[in-house]
This record gives structure tokens, C-alpha cells and sequence, in this order.
């Protein structure tokens, strides 16, 4: 390594652990501010003990993130001691090659640490197959999304309930549950429709004993909102945003 080499590197080092010391002081800055705030009982325990949680989940995201550049390279990590001022334009260019532009932006550390805490949720298809096996099972679907097929009157509804099952009565003769997603004719106000409702379009499949899933990635901002008022039990629960009413009357009943 020549001495252009070795300052480079001597650099990236003083600039990694500015970078550390930065983010970690910022981290306990926050923890800081919550046990203050529980102290003058502005907060509860249980919020001040999850920033306390959060600070160890960000140290741990940040040493992951210090790891992989030494696989990856630090470009990554340049970029944000660049956005925190640790350096100029002019020196990230020297260092990395390319102008910070070129380099994503890092997510911020919370962001990381759930994303990869976060166990991955099983594919729908898997969820209302084994759901089935027990009866009925309540479709959340946005009918906004592509390639849903439902009854005119229906189409803009980002709250629409289908009630799907292998043995009711009436039977639906037709079901199909593939890849794709879920197909089925049921009536509409005593209106048979051949409803296609792909996967993309279904948020929530919920048992009628409550049992269920949330995507929160394909739920409609609608029912966010709505969601983001349930008690904070029911949202660790993955409860479906809306408690399902079972079809009445002749409306998505059924079609034999």
C-alpha cells in the first residue's frame, strides 16, 4: 500500500469511528430524553424502557452496517458521514470514487433494525390454505388494486369483505386459490359474479374465529388510518383493521 493508500485508509478509520461516535451520542441522547420524561411522569415506563430497547437495536444495526463494509466497501458508510458533515464533497469524491449522489442514502437506523428483527410474513397463499382447513375465511381486499374482478358497484371499495370456504352452504363450485390469487362466483344482492381477486389486492385473511394475518405493506392507507386508532393490544395482535362482519342478507353471500 502506498502512502496515498495508507492516509486513505487512516482516514476512512478517524472518519468511521467520528461516525460511531456520533450516531451512538445521538442514540442515548434519545434515551436520555424518554427517561427524563418518565422521571416527570410525562411518559410511561414501558415507552422509556422501548427507546432504552431501540438504542441497543441501532448500536447493533450500526456495528452490522461497519461489518459489511469491509465486505461491501465503505461507500455506504461514507454517505452518511457525509449527510452527518463529517466531511465535504470534495474529500467523499477522493475517498469513494464517485460523487455522493451515485451513493444511496442509508436508511435511518430504526428503520434497519425493524426490517431486520422483523420475522418475514408468510405468503397468503400458505395462510388461507391452512385457514381453510377449519372453515370460513374473511378476505380483506382492495378492489382499487389491478386485475381485480368484482361487481361495478364494488370497484372503488378499499374496505371490501369476501367470505370464502370449502364447505358451506351453498357451496361455491368454483373456488380456485393458486398463485395468483383467489377465484370464485359469489352473488352480490342475489347477483352471481365471477370475482378474481388477486393477491396483491387481499391485505388481511382472517378465520371467523378471528384468527388472521395483516400485510401492512398492502394495506390501503384508508384502513391505516383507521388501524392506526385500534388499542396498541390489538395492533400486536395483528387483528384485521376492521372487525369483520359476516355477510347479511343476500350481499356477498355465497353462490351455489
Amino acid at each position: 500500500m502506498g502512502r496515498e493508500g495508507s492516509e486513505n485508509g487512516e482516514r476512512l478509520q478517524s472518519l468511521m469511528a467520528a461516525l460511531v461516535a456520533r450516531r451512538i451520542e445521538e442514540s442515548l441522547g434519545r434515551v436520555e430524553t424518554a427517561l427524563a420524561a418518565w422521571r416527570k411522569g410525562e411518559r410511561d415506563l414501558f415507552a422509556a424502557h422501548g427507546e432504552v430497547l431501540g438504542h441497543a437495536a441501532r448500536a447493533g444495526t450500526l456495528s452490522a452496517r461497519i461489518a459489511r463494509a469491509g465486505i461491501e466497501g465503505p461507500d455506504q458508510l461514507l454517505r452518511d458521514a457525509y449527510d452527518a458533515g463529517l466531511l465535504d464533497r470534495a474529500e467523499f469524491v477522493a475517498l469513494a470514487g464517485r460523487p455522493p449522489e451515485e451513493v444511496p442514502v442509508p436508511p435511518p437506523l430504526d428503520q434497519e433494525a425493524e426490517r431486520e428483527a422483523a420475522p418475514p410474513m408468510p405468503d397468503k397463499r400458505s395462510v388461507i390454505d391452512k385457514l381453510l382447513e377449519d372453515g370460513a375465511v374473511l378476505l380483506h381486499v382492495d378492489s382499487r388494486r389491478d386485475g381485480v374482478r368484482v361487481p361495478e358497484a364494488h370497484r372503488a371499495d378499499p374496505k371490501l369483505v369476501l367470505r370464502v370456504g370449502h364447505r358451506l352452504t351453498p357451496r361455491i363450485p368454483d373456488l380456485v386459490i393458486d398463485g395468483d390469487g383467489v377465484r370464485a362466483t359469489l352473488t352480490f344482492r342475489g347477483v352471481p359474479f365471477a370475482c378474481v381477486i388477486p393477491w396483491p389486492a387481499v391485505y388481511a385473511i382472517v378465520a371467523e374465529d378471528s384468527r388472521g394475518l395483516i400485510w401492512p405493506e398492502d394495506v390501503p392507507p384508508e384502513v391505516a388510518r383507521d388501524f392506526a386508532h385500534k388499542p396498541r393490544a390489538a395492533v400486536e395482535r395483528r387483528e384485521p383493521p376492521d372487525d369483520p362482519p359476516r355477510p347479511r342478507g343476500g350481499h356477498l353471500k355465497l353462490v351455489t
